[in-house]
């Protein structure tokens, strides 16, 4: 394995690129599968990083709109794919920094623009630093993560078949605002939930105010029932149902011909996601009945559905063990607890179809990368009183990417250049 030293010059080589790379990303942000502009800068970047298509690496794609894959392929060894998303979030960017979002309405809340930074630059990290591995190394870039499907649908669309084969290892990053940069975190078994997401839709023929009872009060029913969902469960099970939104006419003095309600649920255990869905169903046969409205005026409709992200317990063991080598003190390499946000990069790993027709799920390890201010922590990474660390999925959210990124390249690439001496077993 590379040393710390050998991995921080190499990175010291390509920040320049890399960290412009990062604040053009999120300057532009793209959404659900069309980030077709964020696929043409990383591109640019390999080249300008001297990565030339079809002499260093194999382009193949597009999937899912606007993904892509490269692969690098250096001789007999494992198959492991590295995964990094690029959509941003439906939100205002209210971060003020000089390479703020320049698109209304758009922002990387997520943090979308530093994983698919932090592929691009492992990927050139992995082509420098070849003597050090043999195998075949996928780079995935990934558009529609927030709700779009994009790894079920890359999947759909043949990724593994036009590759040539199915990786041995899945290995992907997120962003962890929990943690300043300069760390990371993990563990093994169960990391983020299952979930699904509905639209459920009520019509009505509206009417004045004054002379009928809306289907504001219809929807308020089911709310009052959804919400109780959970108690439906042993509390040992942790499921979780929100409504996210609620979109309707405002007209004053007249009834909304429309309700939409924006659900979801979240759990460790999907069969419990097929009993939510069937008690939802139930619930609208039964506002049907009392409300004394015909059963079509409800419309439920499931958005998209994903996995929960099980972190493999090899590949978990071994990525500590790499990374503790390669950051500064070995406290920065965390230990973080199970999370009931979602993730749809399980969708490429899980129950996918092997060639003797068999389906079989991969192995698949995620990574959390600190972001957060370090000043704004003490010695024992917890936040001093007083201090802010701007949340995920809010529009003040904005990484320390200098650092992060640099943690990102030494220890999760420099761990990634040692797994490939793992032993592989299916």
């Amino acid at each position: 394995m590379p040393s710390r030293q050998v991995l921080l010059d190499e990175f010291q080589q390509i920040s320049g690129r890399i960290f412009e790379l990062y604040r053009e990303i999120n300057a532009h942000p793209e959404l659900g599968l069309e980030c077709h502009d964020t696929a043409k800068r990383i591109k640019a970047t390999l080249k300008d990083l001297g990565m030339q298509e079809g002499r260093d690496y194999k382009l193949f794609g597009p999937f899912a709109q606007s993904g892509f894959a490269i692969v690098l392929y250096n001789g007999d060894g494992p198959r492991i794919l590295y995964r990094g998303d690029m959509d941003a979030l439906i939100l205002q960017d209210l971060t003020g920094l000089p390479f703020h979002s320049t698109i209304e309405g758009r922002h990387h809340g997520c943090g979308h623009q530093l994983h698919s930074s932090l592929c691009t630059a492992n990927a050139v990290l992995m082509h420098r630093l070849r003597k050090y591995w043999k195998g075949t190394c996928a780079f995935l870039f990934q558009p529609g993560e927030e709700g779009h499907g994009g790894a079920e649908k890359m999947v759909a669309e043949g990724l593994y078949d036009k590759l040539g084969f199915i990786p041995d290892k899945i290995l992907f990053t997120h962003v962890f605002d929990q943690l300043p940069a300069g760390t990371v975190g993990l563990r093994a078994g169960e990391t983020m939930a299952g979930a699904a997401f509905w639209n459920l839709t009520i019509t009505s023929e509206g009417g004045h105010a004054g002379r009928m009872a809306s289907i504001n009060e219809v929807a308020n029913a089911f709310e009052d029932l959804f919400y109780k969902l959970p108690t439906k469960f042993s509390p040992f099970d942790e499921v979780l149902v929100n409504i996210s939104g609620r979109e309707t006419s405002s007209v004053i003095n007249v009834n909304p011909t429309k309700i939409v309600l924006k659900l979801s649920a979240r759990t460790y255990q999907m069969p419990h996601l097929r009993e939510i869905e069937r008690k939802i169903a139930n619930y609208i046969k039964g506002l049907a009945i009392i409300y004394e409205i015909p059963e079509d005026s409800f419309k439920l409709e499931k958005i998209v559905e994903c996995q929960p992200l099980i972190s493999d317990a090899a590949m978990e063991q071994s990525m500590r063990r790499f990374m503790t080598s390669l950051v500064e003190r070995p406290e920065q390499v965390r230990t973080i607890v199970p999370i009931m946000s979602s993730e749809d990069a399980p969708m490429l790993a899980y129950q996918i179809l092997f060639p003797d027709g068999s389906r079989r799920n991969i192995p698949i390890l995620m990574i959390r990368l600190g972001v957060q201010d370090p000043d704004a922590y003490d010695a024992d990474f917890k936040l001093k009183p007083g201090a802010k660390a701007p949340l995920v999925h809010t529009g003040h959210f904005a990484p320390k990417y200098e650092k992060a990124l640099e943690t990102g390249v030494v220890a999760i690439g420099g761990g990634l250049i040692e797994m490939f001496g793992d032993k592989v077993t299916r």
